[in-house]
């Protein structure tokens, strides 16, 4: 079962760049390529947060949940 993130921890994308995540597409299956696969879509969310926050999209985040 999937455990749902925190909205602030994802990022926006177009459909081809989901895809490209969503799929594997930039992934050959070895664990380097995981790995680096994983921490381009890290760079990305904090890029969509950086953003988000600038244009006062969100504030503060409240602790309404915990995360872990």
């Amino acid at each position: 079962m999937a455990v749902k993130c925190h909205d602030c921890c994802g990022a926006d994308l177009c459909s081809e760049c989901h895809a490209y995540f969503d799929q594997y597409r930039g992934c050959d299956g070895s664990e380097q390529s995981r790995t680096r696969l994983s921490e381009e879509f890290l760079y990305y969310c904090q890029l969509t947060l950086i953003r988000n926050f600038q244009e006062g999209v969100i504030g503060e985040l409240p602790l309404t949940k915990k995360y872990h």
